[in-house]
């Protein structure tokens, strides 16, 4: 039996379950090949709980989903800086697999939208994997474009110098 799908302001309480479902989303990220380096352990470390907190407390956005009283989603969203100044900023956001083609990602992008229009910035953004064509259909609907392919070289990891 499902329950009613809920979307609300995540609160200092929520910590635990953003960091839960960040972890959830960095690993989803490098088994599909997204990001090999996605860190699931940056929402549980100093900084990155001083992250999800400032969101939390209005330095940005913080939400979570909840269906029933099982979290399914959260999204985090700040204003960063563009290449025509300050805008707002989609950071991350995450359904559970199991929860996943039931309107959660969109509810979720909606409030963030809400937000963005009421922070008075010119723009959006937001990065996407090219091959997450489900989160960019998702995107295209809300009336996202593509504007700017960002393309990355890792670097191999540095050999130990013992000399310097």
């Amino acid at each position: 039996m499902s329950h009613s799908i809920v979307v609300r302001p995540a609160t200092p309480d929520d910590l635990p379950v953003l960091q839960e479902l960040h972890a959830a989303l960095c690993a989803a990220e490098r088994v599909s090949g997204y990001d090999d380096n996605a860190d699931k352990t940056f929402a549980s470390s100093p900084s990155g709980q001083a992250y999800l907190l400032a969101r939390i407390n209005g330095d940005g956005l913080a939400l979570v989903a909840h269906d029933g009283s099982v979290p399914v989603g959260y999204l985090v969203a700040g204003v960063r800086s563009g290449p025509r100044g300050a805008v707002s900023g989609l950071e991350s956001m995450f359904v559970t697999p199991v929860c996943r083609r039931r309107g959660i990602g969109t509810a979720l992008l909606e409030q963030f939208l809400i937000w963005h229009r009421s922070s008075g910035l010119p723009s959006a953004s937001l990065a996407v994997a090219p091959g997450n064509h489900v989160a960019i259909a998702l995107y295209e609907k809300a009336g996202f474009r593509g504007t700017t392919l960002v393309m990355e070289l890792a670097s191999p990891a540095r050999a130990h110098n013992s000399e310097a």
